[in-house]
């Protein structure tokens, strides 16, 4: 950081074996007086000058973002089980022809729509977002990972999820030709745009676009 003028201190070993040239983050462990400047260690190579996403790593690493799971929370998505079943309770909602409203180039759909007009003269909207808390459940390591995230992080070149990509890409996004749960909100609407009736409720969907 350009704005730190003074040099900290790395003993040899502890410094990864860094080589002349690397952006590093440094862990603190004596702080300068008079007579010393301050002590540290190197926790993380970033990376090297010239290396690709360089500049992106110190961005992430100055904000304190993470750069991975935890082992915990990887184990836990290895276990995940990934068939998408009919189950009592849900919706069958599959023959619909639902379009998901994210961006063209979004990795992770979370929410689709379809709409239809009805014999009445009344249209049937439905909105369905993907059942995210049928995989991630309270007190797990997913949860408490992605509760301490907040949210996911976009920058220039590269998204930090708040989900592994396991969930967030792949069997929580709504990618068309895929069975997959979603909680759901169906609902009738007059010409004034007034809801005269409403299913709420879960269901497996498939997107068609």
């Amino acid at each position: 950081d350009e704005r730190i003028r003074e040099d900290v201190f790395i003993p040899l070993d502890k410094t990864k074996d860094a080589r002349s040239g690397a952006r590093v983050l440094v862990t603190i462990t004596s702080w300068p007086d008079k007579n010393r400047k301050a002590e540290g260690e190197i926790t993380e190579i970033l990376g090297y000058t010239g290396d690709k996403d360089l500049d992106v790593k110190v961005i992430m690493a100055k904000h304190g973002l993470p750069f991975d799971f935890p082992k915990e929370v990887r184990e836990e998505t290895e276990n995940i089980n990934q068939l998408v079943a009919m189950e009592e309770g849900r919706f069958d909602y599959r023959g619909r022809q639902l379009i998901t409203i994210d961006g063209e180039d979004a990795k992770d759909l979370d929410d689709a729509i379809d709409v239809v007009r009805l014999a009445n003269g009344n249209f049937r909207l439905g909105v369905y977002i993907a059942d995210v808390s049928y995989y991630v459940k309270p007190g797990t390591a997913i949860d408490e990972e992605a509760y301490a995230r907040g949210t996911s992080v976009y920058l220039v070149v590269r998204v930090i999820p708040m989900l592994p990509a396991v969930l967030s890409n792949g069997i929580c996004s709504l990618n068309a030709g895929k069975d997959r749960y979603a909680m759901t909100c169906v609902m009738e609407i007059d010409k004034n745009g007034k809801v005269i009736h409403a299913d709420i409720g879960p269901a497996v969907i498939q997107v068609k676009r």
